[in-house]
């Protein structure tokens, strides 16, 4: 058993639950982790059945315990066909960067790399029309917007990208620690998040405020100079916990949410809840 008990807790209570409504894959880097889980979802009120019908174990090593930065994206086209979409992951985490190819080679899969460093903690999507990273991965790939947005386009099918500026209080820049879409429509952020000038406000739900002396424009979407907006912050924000480009916006929001594909691996499990569409 990890010695995180939290966390240990935190794999076992989601498993739990999803069995019966997905199918959950489980990577183990050893046999011992696979035992250690079993016994524990055992504990929780699972049968050894339900575990058997439910829960497939890969026993594969890996590098570091974030599945959802390393893990495959997966595409559907027309036809319902899925495929994978693998990024360029920490290439310093050879295990961790084939884990997409592993995956898809083991379920006869196609996957598909792209000519991209990116985590996919950096990058959400609605499944149907947006995509969402933030400025991070500008900054660390050297692209300009317009080429990193034709990268998504091409190869992520996705039809618009938004670039949003992210925290400065974390060193990783993804967009899950401070964006989480709830659905096509919106998002959850935290309650103190305070966005700068030109920063995307309505797609970022009630939970955001626009800087001192800036409101949220329903035309443009985005938070403007008060006088050239409407007269109120449409956003409802709260307590912006002062100015700073947004720093305030983390939350830990990391932390697994079910989504269309969730993505975990820690303290050598990795966790995956399958769902076909994005």
């Amino acid at each position: 058993m990890p010695g995180d008990a939290a966390t240990f807790q935190t794999f076992s209570d989601i498993i739990v639950n999803s069995v019966g409504v997905v199918e959950v894959w489980v990577i183990v880097d050893s046999d011992a982790a696979k035992n250690s889980l079993t016994a524990k979802l055992l504990e929780d009120g699972l049968t050894q059945a339900q575990i058997d019908d439910h829960i497939v174990f890969y026993r594969w090593e890996n590098d570091a315990i974030w599945m959802i930065d390393y893990g495959p994206l997966p595409i559907v086209d027309s036809n319902d066909t899925v495929a994978f979409m693998d990024f360029r992951c920490y290439h310093q985490r050879v295990l961790d960067d084939a884990m997409p190819t592993m995956l898809g080679n083991a379920i006869g899969t196609n996957t598909y790399r792209s000519p991209l460093n990116l985590e996919g903690g950096n990058f959400q999507a609605d499944g149907e029309e947006y995509c969402y990273t933030t400025e991070r991965e500008l900054y660390y790939t050297g692209l300009s917007e317009q080429q990193l947005t034709d990268v998504f386009i091409e190869w992520f099918g996705c039809e618009k990208v938004a670039i949003l500026k992210d925290i400065s209080n974390d060193g990783t820049g993804h967009i899950d620690m401070l964006f989480k879409l709830a659905d096509k429509h919106k998002a959850i952020l935290p309650w103190t998040c305070v966005l700068p000038p030109d920063s995307m406000c309505l797609i970022k739900s009630y939970a955001a405020a626009c800087e001192d002396g800036f409101v949220c424009d329903d035309a443009t979407g985005t938070c403007v100079e008060e006088g050239t907006g409407p007269d109120e912050d449409t956003t409802g924000g709260g307590d912006d916990g002062g100015s700073g480009g947004g720093s305030n916006c983390t939350t830990g929001a990391s932390s697994p949410m079910a989504g269309g594909l969730v993505l975990m691996a820690l303290l050598g499990l990795a966790v995956i809840r399958r769902r076909v569409i994005l």
